[in-house]
This record gives C-alpha cells, sequence and structure tokens, in this order.
C-alpha cells in the first residue's frame, strides 16, 4: 500500500486541474438508472452531489468530506 500512497484517482486529478470529471458517466448514470428501475441509490446519489460541488469550488477536496457519508455507517 505506501508504494500506491501517491497514487491519485483521474476524478480528484481532473478537479485538481480545474476540469469537469466523470462523475456523471458513471456515477450519475447509476443514480439515474435507479430512479427509472425504482431502485434508490442513495450513496451513489451523494457521492454525485459532492463531487459536483468539488467541480463548482464549493467543496474543496479533503478527507473531512467523508463526514457527509457518517449517516451511513450507522
Amino acid at each position: 500500500m505506501k508504494k500506491h500512497a501517491s497514487l491519485k484517482p483521474s476524478m480528484l486529478q481532473d478537479i485538481e486541474k480545474g476540469k469537469k470529471c466523470e462523475v456523471d458517466s458513471i456515477n450519475g448514470i447509476l443514480s439515474k438508472e435507479g430512479k427509472r428501475a425504482g431502485i434508490a441509490t442513495p450513496v451513489n446519489d451523494l457521492v454525485v452531489q459532492i463531487i459536483s460541488r468539488l467541480e463548482s469550488g464549493q467543496l474543496k477536496p479533503c478527507r473531512e468530506n467523508l463526514g457527509f457519508f457518517k449517516a451511513f455507517l450507522s
């Protein structure tokens, strides 16, 4: 794991460069299809919301953003 500690996901690299990432093409499709099928996808929906806020500059990339998922851990 230590040798991979400096690797960054492509979505994070895009966000850090101020570019739009592929969240809508990956996670957005899952949310859309879940709604169409009547299947709730709350964690995935939250991922899309957080990434969208990161892209727009409303949030900064940081570990504290993991707190948004706290409700799903209990």
